[in-house]
Formats: structure tokens, C-alpha cells, sequence
């Protein structure tokens, strides 16, 4: 039985990036999980001097995940492994839904920016802040993320 407030029910699909060091070539690698994440769109209010700027950004809250490497573990795994687990950094891309396409950067309509556009109206994020709330004891553990 889960810990899990009834609320924690979206389907997030995570594309992580990675750039081969020697031949500089970038792929992504896009990982889904169903039915389990929390998803909100949360304002704050920045103070700068005497302004008061009103911001938006996104939280979403994922359970921990036996297939999830901190993001130093899944960089050194070899790039056959990649697709068996996923990583939350920051640049990676989150949407709020179950979504099929690849990325590739080098074609054109299946950039990262073009999937960003595309699901940004349905929820898009471009993750910024990563905290990892798995410490052992901790009743329902997950992982933070923020992202615009």
C-alpha cells in the first residue's frame, strides 16, 4: 500500500540528456512513469529593491524509483545501459503525460526545443532544482524537482 496522497496520479514522461565527452554527439533518452508523480504549477514572488516581480514555475514530485541513478551513477553507465534507468538533472525535460516522441538534435521538428514547444500548453518543464528526499526513515520518498 502506498503512503502516497490519492492526488499523486500524473504520467510523466522524462527525457534525459547526455553528450558523448569523446565524439560530442548528443542524444537523449526518454523514460516514463505512470500514474504515480505529483504535478503543480506553483507561483512566487521575487522582491528585487522596492519591485515585487510575480514568477511561475512548476513542481513536480516523484516516488523513488528502484530504476533511478544519481546523476554522476547514470553518466558513467556505458550507453546501452542508459535506457534501463533515468536520472533528474538539470537541462533534462519533463512533460506532464505519456509521450512517445524522440528527441534528436540534429533534426529538424524533433529538436529539444521543438517536443518543448510542443507540450508546453499540457505541461513542459525544463528541469532547474533537483532534491533528492530518499533519506532512509523518510515516510513517503521522492524526488523534487523545479523547473520552468
Amino acid at each position: 500500500m502506498s503512503n502516497f496522497p490519492s492526488w499523486w496520479d500524473n504520467t510523466i514522461t522524462i527525457y534525459n540528456k547526455h553528450t558523448d565527452p569523446t565524439t560530442k554527439v548528443t542524444k537523449w533518452y526518454r523514460h516514463s512513469i505512470a500514474n504515480q508523480c505529483f504535478w503543480k504549477i506553483a507561483g512566487t514572488k521575487v522582491n528585487v529593491g522596492e519591485v515585487v516581480l510575480d514568477t511561475e514555475s512548476t513542481v513536480c514530485r516523484i516516488p523513488k524509483q528502484a530504476d533511478f541513478k544519481k546523476s554522476a551513477e547514470w553518466t558513467a553507465l556505458p550507453n546501452d545501459e542508459k535506457p534501463n534507468y533515468f536520472t533528474l538533472q538539470p537541462n533534462d525535460i519533463v512533460i506532464d503525460a505519456l509521450v512517445e516522441d524522440e528527441i534528436d538534435e540534429y533534426q529538424s521538428g524533433k529538436r529539444s526545443t521543438d517536443i518543448i514547444n510542443k507540450y508546453r500548453a499540457q505541461g513542459c518543464i525544463t528541469i532547474n532544482t533537483v532534491a533528492l528526499n530518499t533519506m532512509t526513515g523518510m515516510i513517503n520518498p521522492h524526488y523534487y524537482i523545479r523547473g520552468l
